[in-house]
């Protein structure tokens, strides 16, 4: 069973510190562990990242939704009419 501190305290689980781990796992080590971090870290930051390719295409998705919504009401309106 991994683990550096015998009887270690709620203050240490705080933040990571890498130097003087809480849990440490046997099989990667302080050094995997720290890698794994930064690279989750680093993934999550580069998928919240938008494109500005995507952000074009995001705006013309809208315009066009509100031209069929617009085209939809002028066409129900049409029909709404016809039945009075």
């Amino acid at each position: 069973m991994g683990g550096s501190g015998d009887n270690p305290e709620w203050e240490d689980y705080i933040s990571f510190d890498f130097d003087k781990p809480v849990y440490e796992n046997p099989l990667l080590g302080s050094k995997g562990m720290k890698l794994l971090l930064v690279k989750g870290v680093q993934a999550n930051i580069m998928e919240t990242l938008v494109s500005p390719e995507d952000d074009i295409q995001h705006k013309e998705y809208i315009r066009r939704q509100r031209y069929f919504r617009g085209l939809m009401l002028i066409v129900s309106s049409f029909f709404s009419r016809k039945k009075q």
